[in-house]
């Protein structure tokens, strides 16, 4: 039910964005082509590994991969936090704490709806190929795999989307 959900809220953000319809899904395909790409990134990196992310952020199960990203989302808070700490910089305005709110809204509102349905779909491919030649591929790290899955197709469907608008 939740998945529905979840899907329901992308397709009427899609649908109340104003302009074309090949702007707005190149709009999606964008926002899901840097999150998967960025997480890619940061699966190859030890700070996922750290908060034993890797394996939440990119999970087919809707429960596990909205926990992950909540929990990336504390992540960055932390970091945030200490940053803005007076201790550490005592010249840092608060000012800039509303820029952690309005990612961390961007981020649940808008990137999760937009990115679960591109992981579960990353995810019946690499279970497809399980077994096979091509899974060397995928375990070594498969949060990287998976996010490449997604965001390398999704930045080059949105530009081809972009394309189409031009000459339509």
């Amino acid at each position: 039910m939740l998945r529905y959900a979840v899907v329901l809220a992308a397709a009427a953000l899609l649908a109340w964005a104003q302009g074309s319809w090949d702007a707005r899904l190149a709009f999606a395909l964008q926002l899901v082509g840097f999150y998967g790409l960025r997480l890619g990134f940061l699966a190859r990196t030890t700070m996922l590994k750290a908060f034993a992310l890797d394996a939440e952020m990119i999970s087919a199960n809707l429960f596990r991969f909205i926990a992950g990203n909540f929990t990336f989302l504390g992540v960055v808070a932390g970091l945030f936090a200490t940053g803005l700490a007076s201790s550490r910089n005592p010249g840092t305005p608060l000012a800039l704490a509303p820029l952690f709110v309005v990612y961390a809204a961007g981020h649940t509102l808008v990137l999760i709806p937009f990115a679960y349905p591109a992981y579960l779909v990353a995810s019946a491919l690499v279970e497809a190929v399980r077994g096979s030649a091509l899974a060397a591929l995928f375990e070594d790290n498969m949060a990287a795999a998976k996010s490449f899955l997604v965001g390398g197709p999704a930045v080059s469907l949105s530009l081809v989307t972009r394309l189409i608008g031009l000459f339509a």
